[in-house]
């Protein structure tokens, strides 16, 4: 948790995650949000996290995967234009858009689903084309 806290006490970064509420953030709802991660077996969340002090510098995305299908699938909000370079750049592809995905500052905004399937990533291990 110390290494997770600076990041949602950062405004920019709930914005882009697309949390909800200002203010302080409740860190014991989100340790038991946390705690329920390991009974998830549809999704995987990740962080990315600065050597030098250990703190979480990135968002964390969360991902469906169906082993059936061999797929991982995101979502990344409109107004999150980096996230959405990112998982291209590792090989994400668009494949639609919720319309109307959250309700923001009293505007809808939309979601851009992406996936990468596993022959894919095996193909170009994160560095596509």
């Amino acid at each position: 948790m110390p290494a997770l806290m600076p990041m949602f006490r950062d405004a920019e970064a709930r914005r882009l995650t697309g949390s909800h509420g200002g203010g302080e953030p409740d860190e014991a709802r989100i340790r038991t949000w946390y705690d329920t991660r390991g009974n998830q077996d549809d999704r995987l969340d990740l962080a990315v996290v600065e050597p030098s002090t250990g703190n979480v510098v990135g968002e964390r995305f969360s991902a469906r995967g169906s082993p059936r299908s061999a797929r991982i699938s995101l979502e990344v909000y409109a107004f999150n234009p980096r996230a959405r370079r990112v998982h291209e750049k590792v090989g994400f592809v668009a494949e639609g858009v919720l319309r109307d995905a959250l309700l923001r500052d009293g505007e809808r905004v939309e979601a851009v689903v992406m996936s990468i399937l596993a022959p894919e990533r095996l193909v170009h291990r994160g560095h596509p084309g």
